[in-house]
């Protein structure tokens, strides 16, 4: 009995199972794996050459894209700089105008924002109060000499 199981080969161990072995059970994964991956890698590219192709469309003359976005223009300074101002925007030549300046009444503040978030205009330029007075003061003390008391405050912008 000890002799029979001396003579007796040992069980073949199976070979490596990895993604390119023979075996059909493999074969079948394999063929599904590269499937799905071929297929996936098309649509990723697809995805990017869209996602370039609007970026680059984008920038294709875009006085075309922009030539109908309004803006409003408010003076709340009634003075001196508020005037040129205004005018300024009034003065703005013809011809390659991207945007389309609508003068806004100061009295109308509260309409303008609600305007603005709902699509009505693009966006608002405003001078605010007292800007000439602001400015008025600053050149009195350029000429006086008193330049110690000119701040500016970004806040105050």
């Amino acid at each position: 009995m000890l002799a029979g199981k001396l003579n007796e080969q040992p069980p073949a161990t199976p070979g490596p199972r990895h993604l390119w072995s023979s075996d059909p059970e493999i074969v079948k994964i394999r063929r599904a794996f590269l499937f799905y991956w071929i297929r996936s890698s098309i649509l990723n590219w697809l995805l990017i050459l869209l996602v370039a192709l609007i970026y680059l469309g984008s920038g294709v003359n875009p006085i075309w894209h922009t030539g109908s976005l309004d803006v409003f223009v408010t003076n709340f300074d009634n003075g001196v700089a508020g005037s040129y101002f205004v005018d300024a925007f009034h003065n703005t030549p013809a011809g390659n105008q991207t945007l389309n300046w609508i003068f806004q009444d100061p009295s109308d503040s509260s309409t303008i924002i609600k305007q603005i978030d709902d699509g009505k205009a693009w966006a608002s330029v405003y001078m605010r109060a007292g800007v000439s007075d602001s400015l008025t003061q600053i050149v009195q003390s350029i000429l006086n000499g008193n330049t110690s008391q000119i701040t500016y405050r970004p806040s105050s912008a």
